[in-house]
C-alpha cells in the first residue's frame, strides 16, 4: 500500500503553480479541466485526461511506458490516491467521494490502513480512473479566487512556453550530431523540422541562439572527446570536424580552450 500512502500525503501545493491554480478554481470541474491542460508540466510518465460521462466526471490515467508491473501498480495507486485527496481538499470534505477503478487484480494490501482511507476501490476494471459524481464536480469551492487563478495560470503558460522552446532546441541539437558525412546544414535541419530556413533561424533567435552557436558548442564537445583517443591523428580529427586545414582547427580550438590540440593532448598525458 505504499503508493496509496504516498498519494494520500500529496496536496495540490506539491504541484506548484498548477496546484495553486486548482485551489483557486470556482468548481472541481474547472480545477480538473486546468489540471488536464497543464498536467504534462508535472508528470511525464502517466498521461491524464478528464472527461464527463453521463452524470460522472472521469479522471482517466494511462501510460505508453512498459515497466515492471509492481512498479506500475505503485505509480497508479499513488496518482489515483492523490487525485482523491486533492478532491477532498478542494471540496473541504472528509467523507469518501466517488470511486477508484484499477485495471489490475486486487492486491494483498487491499485491506491496508491506507487503502481503508480511500473511497470504493474496484479492481480488474478496463482502465485506471477516478470517478466523481457530477453534482460534486459543480459544487462551488470555498477557496475560489479569480485573481489568484489568473496569476497562477499565467505562470503555467510561461512554464509551458519555456518547455516548448527547450524541446525545439533539443530537436535541433539531435540533428546536429556528427555523422559520417559531417554536420547537418541549416537547410537540412530546417527541412527535417518542416520549417522554412527563415523561420528556423527566427526560432533560434527567439531562444537567444543560432545555428553557428550550437554548431560551435557541439564541435568543441566532439573535439575534446576525439582528442582523448591518441590513436587519432590531429589532422584526421580536424577533417572529421569539417576543417580542411588543420591550422584552422588549431586556431579555433585555442579560442575554445586556451590551448592548441597538441597542448591539450600533452595535458591529458600528464
Amino acid at each position: 500500500g505504499l503508493g496509496f500512502e504516498i498519494g494520500l500525503r500529496l496536496s495540490p501545493t506539491v504541484h506548484g503553480q498548477l496546484g495553486q491554480a486548482m485551489l483557486c478554481c470556482a468548481t472541481l470541474n474547472d480545477a480538473l479541466d486546468i489540471a488536464s491542460q497543464f498536467w504534462h508540466l508535472r508528470e511525464r510518465l502517466i498521461q491524464f485526461h478528464f472527461i464527463q460521462h453521463g452524470d460522472i466526471g472521469v479522471v482517466h490515467l494511462h501510460t505508453e511506458l512498459v515497466y515492471p508491473e509492481p512498479l506500475r501498480q505503485l505509480h497508479f495507486d499513488c496518482m489515483l490516491a492523490m487525485f482523491y485527496r486533492m478532491t477532498q481538499i478542494l471540496t473541504c470534505s472528509l467523507t469518501p467521494i466517488g470511486e477508484i477503478w484499477l485495471d489490475y487484480p486486487d492486491p494483498d494490501y487491499v485491506e491496508s490502513s491506507s487503502a481503508q482511507q480511500l473511497p470504493v476501490l474496484r479492481y480488474n476494471m478496463p482502465s485506471c480512473q477516478y470517478r466523481v459524481p457530477l453534482e460534486v464536480m459543480n459544487l462551488p469551492l470555498v477557496m475560489a479566487n479569480p485573481q489568484a487563478l489568473k496569476h497562477a495560470i499565467a505562470h503555467c503558460e510561461r512554464e509551458q512556453s519555456l518547455q516548448q522552446q527547450g524541446q525545439f532546441l533539443k530537436s535541433v541539437m539531435a540533428r546536429l550530431q556528427r555523422q559520417e558525412n559531417g554536420y547537418a546544414s541549416p537547410e537540412q535541419i530546417a527541412n527535417d523540422l518542416h520549417l522554412s530556413l527563415r523561420t528556423f533561424r527566427r526560432r533560434l533567435q527567439q531562444e537567444n541562439s543560432s545555428y553557428q552557436m550550437l554548431l560551435e558548442g557541439i564541435k568543441k564537445r566532439d573535439a575534446l572527446q576525439l582528442l582523448e583517443d591518441n590513436r587519432l591523428a590531429i589532422q584526421h580529427i580536424s577533417s572529421l570536424l569539417g576543417y580542411s586545414n588543420p591550422a584552422n582547427f588549431s586556431r579555433v580550438f585555442k579560442t575554445w580552450t586556451g590551448k592548441t590540440p597538441s597542448e591539450y593532448r600533452a595535458l591529458l598525458a600528464g
